[in-house]
């Protein structure tokens, strides 16, 4: 009972030891590089901000990106896009749009009545 009691804590620990230095990681690569969204092994954490995406993402929620193709993504996908250099949207994905070989995404966050006024190009993913 003592060995698996020890084993528990060893594990606890190292658990807590990975989760402060990937913060660490994460803080010291956005103040080195503001204009991206830190990564590790391929993910980007990222907070939401707003209630628009209840019930099933709500405001505070963490939730982990990483970067697909635009031909990877599908309808009634949640995406991540930026709006600006520093705002990112996650959003569904109600329609895809093809237009002389560019492809668009129309998106709405599931609590907003309307879909979305800008459809969001392959560029602006994340």
């Amino acid at each position: 009972m003592q060995i698996l009691s020890k084993s528990i804590s060893i594990i606890l620990f190292i658990i807590i030891i990975l989760v402060i230095a990937f913060f660490l990681y994460s803080r010291i690569q956005s103040k080195k590089y503001p204009e991206k969204v830190p990564t590790i092994f391929g993910k980007s954490p990222l907070t939401i901000l707003t209630n628009s995406m209840i019930p099933f993402i709500k405001a505070g929620d963490l939730v982990f990106i990483r970067k697909v193709s635009p031909s990877e993504v599908k309808v009634n996908d949640d995406i991540t896009f930026k709006e600006t250099e520093t705002k990112f949207i996650t959003h569904r994905v109600i329609e895809i749009k093809q237009d002389q070989g560019t492809v668009g995404f129309v998106t709405k966050g599931d609590n907003n009545n309307v879909k979305d006024s800008n459809i969001v190009t392959s560029n602006h993913l994340m």
